[in-house]
């Protein structure tokens, strides 16, 4: 049995469609400056440090004459030809490090990348140990309880001997079996 033409057609047509729109994207994606403008990699340089004087805004984010001044900063040293690392050692250099978004990995900052990590790490270990000591042992829910005492151990003996001596029958009404 064969496809009817136009269930045939129809069929070509989705993946003419398909086919089409994968090569508009390739064509837009091509057609992107490679190399970012040197706006942009100001504005992506500012976004790696704090404005001087707000609290928790970049500054590429704010716009407060302090965080204008640091993009200026920035964008002339770009132009001049300075590396990216020469401006952020410049600015840290006249801010501080307070004035990077990611504080460096070392010295005390470093604890700023190590402890999440320690704590995660003890946290799991303690869940480890937590779930350990609940699982019960693979014997079966009495075998790791200690042996009771003598005493105890006898009335249970003596109640298993007189069940198996005398059996509960279904008609007693007992319940037992």
């Amino acid at each position: 049995m064969t496809a009817a033409p136009a269930a045939l057609a129809r069929r070509w047509a989705i993946w003419a469609a398909i086919a089409i729109a994968a090569l508009a994207a390739l064509a837009l994606g091509a057609s992107r400056p490679s190399h970012p403008t040197l706006e942009q990699r100001t504005m992506s340089l500012a976004s790696q440090v704090r404005c001087p004087v707000c609290g928790g805004e970049s500054a590429a984010q704010s716009q407060v004459a302090a965080a204008v001044d640091v993009r200026n900063q920035i964008h002339q040293e770009l132009a001049a030809g300075t590396p990216p690392k020469k401006v952020l050692d410049d600015l840290v250099q006249a801010y501080g490090t307070s004035i990077l978004e990611r504080p460096p990995a070392r010295g005390i900052g470093l604890l700023v990348w190590v402890l999440p990590i320690a704590a995660v790490v003890v946290a799991t270990a303690g869940l480890v140990l937590a779930f350990a000591r609940w699982h019960r042992p693979r014997g079966g829910p009495a075998a790791g309880l200690a042996a009771g005492n003598p005493e105890d151990e006898a009335l249970v003996a003596r109640a298993l001997a007189a069940r198996s001596e005398h059996p509960a029958s279904p008609e007693d009404g007992s319940g037992n079996r």
